[in-house]
């Protein structure tokens, strides 16, 4: 074999050395070669090449043992698995390809260059593939899944929302005013009558501002001068359901939270009143016509609130006490409570369907008094029908030229048509 340096050729002790090996070339490193190829097709074997160590215990394992002039301690010498590279990279026609490091160029093992794959390796990749795939679709349905239940979850309590206000028409202040309404009120909690008030179970329900009803407030209903510093609000309470000695408190804590930053100097509930009035008084016009804006029209406890302006002197003929009072009225805590989101409403399962069942018995009562009537009116009209009858068969037999009626006079009877 020609060389080109002297650097690159072999001598002849070191192809003594690497003679057994080339003999066993085909018999021992090219299936070793093959396999392994394999086993990195399949994923199992991080490298593409064996590596100059598992080499050297292959051949020290795989080739007869009749010379130890080329064995180490460990298996075949380094140095033959150096010439066997060597030997490789001169002859590319053996299908096999030497690996060396990228710094030293040193030898890192022998690889094929071609990559057999088999049959097997291919079921297991389509397999793994598809399995892979399944759980991709999987997961894309649950994804999706759980999207649309959310944005469907949104919508229907949007809606839910929506329906519990609807839009009517009602006079305020002498006008016809478009107002949003609570169709269902404003919910409760359950209240126990008896409990403690201080405790969760037996507080009286909150009374909350729920919002104003108009749209945009009217320059009629807003004046931009205040005619009097007193005012009369009504429908703030509803005196058949208002119960114990606290609540007047609470109207009025209502009111001033409400009217938070206005000097209002008097407040007075009526107990009494069938149209829930409530009556105050600020410290200035200004105040006045504050207040007025911020009550009128809106929503309290479900009932829609309305404000008038009250003369000064009838204000004070009512209320002596409050002709000399200067002294600015506080809520009597600093909770906000009724500025606060109302509570939802617990309604028990069983009470539905008790209510359920007693609108069903009601309606089936009324269908039976229904039908009840019907037969009723028709045995009537038979009854009234049937008397018709008779009398226009007497009638027909009186008026009968056939019928004679017999006068008995002076021993004579006399026919008469």
């Amino acid at each position: 074999m020609d060389c080109a340096t002297k650097s690159r050729c072999l001598s002849q002790q070191a192809m003594a050395l690497v003679s057994p090996v080339l003999g066993q070339l085909e018999v021992v490193v090219m299936p070793a070669l093959h396999t392994h190829a394999q086993m990195y097709q399949c994923g199992d074997v991080p490298y593409r090449h064996i590596t100059v160590t598992d080499l050297q215990r292959l051949l020290h394992t795989q080739l007869p043992s009749s010379s130890s002039s080329w064995r180490g301690p460990e298996g075949v010498d380094a140095g033959v698995v150096e010439s066997l590279g060597r030997l490789v990279e001169w002859n590319p026609h053996w299908g096999v390809e030497a690996v060396r490091g990228e710094g030293d160029g040193g030898l890192v093992g022998l690889a094929l260059t071609s990559h057999p794959t088999t049959i097997l390796c291919h079921i297991t990749t389509a397999v793994y593939s598809f399995f892979y795939l399944i759980m991709a679709t999987l997961t894309a349905c649950v994804a999706a899944w759980l999207v649309f239940s959310c944005v469907r979850y949104y919508r229907w309590k949007a809606e839910e929302e929506k329906q519990q206000v609807r839009r009517e028409i009602q006079g305020v202040g002498g006008e016809d005013c478009e107002v949003w309404r609570w169709a269902s009120g404003l919910p409760h909690a359950h209240y126990t009558p008896g409990a403690d008030p201080g405790d969760g179970g037996g507080r009286p329900p909150p009374k909350v501002w729920q919002g104003p009803a108009f749209n945009t407030l009217s320059p009629h209903n807003a004046p931009n001068v205040s005619p009097t510093s007193s005012l009369k609000i009504r429908n703030m309470f509803d005196c058949d359901v208002e119960f114990g000695e606290g609540w007047p408190l609470r109207i009025q804590d209502s009111l001033l939270e409400k009217c938070e930053g206005i000097v209002i100097v008097h407040v007075a509930v009526d107990r009494g009143s069938r149209e829930g009035c409530v009556y105050l008084k600020c410290g200035s016009l200004q105040d006045s016509g504050r207040a007025f804006r911020a009550l009128n029209g809106w929503w309290y406890d479900g009932n829609l609130v309305t404000v008038k302006f009250l003369r000064d002197e009838r204000y004070h003929q009512r209320f002596p006490a409050a002709r000399h009072a200067a002294r600015r009225l506080r809520p009597s805590n600093n909770k906000r409570l009724s500025l606060q989101a109302p509570p939802v409403c617990v309604v028990e399962e069983e009470e539905e369907e008790e209510e359920e069942e007693e609108e069903e018995e009601e309606e089936e009562e009324e269908e039976e008094e229904e039908e009840e009537e019907e037969e009723e009116e028709k045995e009537e009209e038979e009854e009234e029908e049937e008397e018709a009858d008779r009398s226009h068969t007497k009638e027909s037999a009186v008026t009968s030229p056939a019928v004679l009626v017999f006068l008995e006079r002076s021993g004579r009877v006399i026919p008469l048509v």
